[in-house]
């Protein structure tokens, strides 16, 4: 490819990004506001609380080989791939694993609810660890695009099904499905 069809590109890509980002923002902000009306304090609490344990857990998951993707030459791409996967297949199950541990050691002292919550959120972060390969796979091919579409759609119904949830007394639950339902 010239220097000038990659610059136009990496342009395009640009736009693209920027737009899902900001549109992105948008839609949270107006689905947050909404569930937030139809939850209380108390799910948002339990919620940041556990989501805050989740950060520091999964704090070293982006170790790398999404970058590594993006930026490996084309005659290790066959290499490469297959071991980012099996990398992040192993750091994900530890992690998981790690926020297994620490929702059964909650349990007694932060109650069923956190426990089981963060036991919960840690696999799917697990899962959507699964699917940054893919994401750094169209990066590297400079495809913004369907990454936009796939992330404002995503946000969108995932917001619109944990509205639902929220709906029909889902409780702290309809935070997790939106966290699911973005992730699949």
């Amino acid at each position: 490819m010239s220097e000038r069809g990659l610059g136009r590109k990496a342009l395009i890509g640009v736009g693209w990004s920027s737009f899902a980002a900001y549109l992105g923002v948008v839609i949270a902000f107006a689905g947050n506001i909404v569930l937030a009306r139809l939850l209380g304090p108390d799910e948002f609490g339990i919620y940041a609380f556990v989501s805050s344990i989740l950060t520091i857990i999964f704090m070293v998951s982006a170790f790398g080989s999404q970058e590594a993707i993006v930026q490996c030459r084309e005659n290790d791409m066959q290499y490469l791939i297959p071991t980012a996967f099996w990398m992040t297949i192993a750091l994900g199950l530890l992690l998981a694993g790690i926020g297994t541990l620490a929702g059964v050691f909650l349990l007694p002292a932060q109650g069923s609810m956190v426990g089981l919550l963060l036991v919960a959120l840690s696999w799917m972060n697990f899962l959507g660890m699964l699917g940054n390969a893919y994401m750094a796979i169209l990066k590297r091919e400079l495809r913004y695009k369907p990454i936009a579409i796939l992330g404002t759609a995503a946000t969108v119904i995932s917001f619109g099904v944990a509205i639902l949830v929220a709906l029909y007394e889902g409780g702290v639950w309809s935070l997790f499905v939106r966290e699911a339902v973005q992730t699949f």
